[in-house]
């Protein structure tokens, strides 16, 4: 089940324009940036579906150390670039 929400996270990623997944003042309905800047520095970004990320942002996307916390209760952490873990840390 981890996988395929971690895949499913990849697929939204990479599908959603630049533009409109991250940013300090939210992002609509793909989700909102609750705190800090989720395009480029530190932020914290809610998920519609309940899961979140906290961590490094680059150009609106994951990028450096991280954490997916998705709704279950699971997480991904570690090293991130382009929105994909490289570096799992569990």
């Amino acid at each position: 089940m981890k996988k395929i929400l971690f895949l499913a996270l990849i697929l939204l990623v990479h599908a959603i324009p630049l533009t409109s997944f991250g940013g300090e003042e939210g992002c609509g309905e793909e989700g909102e940036c609750i705190e800090g800047d989720c395009e480029n520095g530190w932020g914290a970004y809610v998920f519609t579906d309940g899961s979140s990320y906290y961590g490094e942002w680059k150009d609106g996307f994951p990028e450096g150390s991280g954490t997916l916390k998705y709704i279950d209760g699971s997480m991904d952490e570690g090293k991130w670039q382009g929105g994909l873990n490289i570096d799992k840390k569990n």
